[in-house]
């Protein structure tokens, strides 16, 4: 739920935005591609949605829990990062391309590729560029710059590279519940 300042805090006649709708892909046991269009988009993307499973409550309270999702978050930095400098070349395929991490609990881990070919003709080789990055780096690994580039980047995004008080988390509910667990 999104933090809101107490009702004496709000300006007269704030009104608290609609909640939006919590949308949760469908489990899947196979591969699903759909080609979706719009008379009003003027552009091509392709996206890749790869589930990985995700821990329990229990196994979400171990030190293993949170080293693994730094982890995901630096190799997805490390990928993201390869794929924007892909597209710098003018011989790809794709415009753009990123990656990112997102946890659907309590189900899965959704790493969600999205690639913008430069032509609707070159989406099968904007599939393959993206394979062949993730292919690169499974067979040779991280290089020590961009681990230490990602980590960097990670610690940031999650701020890590710095102390946080109960001063710094505005709702003191959130902080009640901090301190609880």
């Amino acid at each position: 739920l999104p933090v809101r300042p107490p009702a004496h805090d709000r300006p007269p006649g704030a009104v608290d935005p609609a909640q939006k709708e919590r949308c949760i892909p469908p489990k899947l046991t196979e591969p699903l591609i759909e080609d979706m269009t719009h008379p009003n988009l003027t552009f091509n993307g392709v996206k890749f949605i790869f589930k990985q499973p995700y821990p329990d409550g229990e196994g979400r309270m171990r030190e293993e829990y949170y080293r693994d999702v730094l982890s995901r978050q630096i190799v997805t930095a490390v990928l993201s990062e390869r794929l924007r400098r892909g597209v710098q070349d003018a011989s790809c395929p794709a415009r753009s391309a990123v990656v990112v991490l997102n946890e659907y609990e309590p189900d899965y881990y959704i790493s969600l590729f999205t690639v913008m070919p430069k032509s609707k003709d070159r989406i099968a080789a904007c599939m393959e560029f993206t394979a062949r990055e993730i292919r690169r780096l499974v067979a040779f690994g991280i290089s020590a710059d961009e681990f230490e580039a990602a980590r960097l980047s990670v610690c940031q995004r999650n701020h890590l590279d710095r102390e946080m008080s109960r001063d710094d988390v505005k709702s003191e509910a959130l902080v009640k519940v901090a301190v609880e667990h």
